[in-house]
């Protein structure tokens, strides 16, 4: 894998985040002008127009706030770096297809721990468009899986 690099431009400094959101909660600060290591990127919330979020070894830094030095970095995904994983919010039935017009695969008891490969929009639920795509293949809704490592890539 190719390394790729960011400085950090906000003058104040720019928080790690634990999930690619100013919302989600904070790791570290890392200093203006510190070069960093960037592993990957995707899609994430908007800041001031850049909804392009890199994944380091501190957590998640919005690219607003992040000049490349060199190449930009590639999408993350699941092949190459650690798994996404989730865990049941309540019991949840995983399918066939993103929605609940698909057949139930199997069911998962709340607090079940598991690896997904990708999102993509679906039905919506309880205002969550998301679902996973779990490694055994089948899909759950986003609006009941609780702690995910980070967010996945699309499918």
């Amino acid at each position: 894998m190719a390394e790729h690099y960011g400085r950090v431009t906000a003058n104040s400094g720019l928080r790690a985040r634990n999930k690619p959101s100013v919302s989600a909660g904070s790791l570290t600060t890392l200093p203006s002008g510190y070069v960093v290591s960037i592993d990957c990127k995707i899609d994430g919330e908007d800041v001031d127009g850049n909804n392009i979020w890199y994944f380091t070894d501190y957590g998640w830094l919005s690219a607003r706030y992040v000049a490349n030095v060199g190449d930009p970095p590639d999408s993350c995904g699941p092949i190459g770096f650690e798994p996404y994983s989730g865990q049941a919010l309540t019991g949840l039935n995983a399918r066939s297809g993103p929605g609940t017009s698909h057949a139930v695969t199997r069911v998962l008891a709340k607090g079940d721990s598991f690896i997904v490969d990708c999102k993509r929009v679906g039905e919506t639920i309880l205002g969550n468009e998301y679902w996973y795509r779990t490694e055994d293949g089948d899909w759950v809704s986003a609006a009941w899986v609780y702690d995910f490592s980070s967010f996945p890539g699309d499918c």
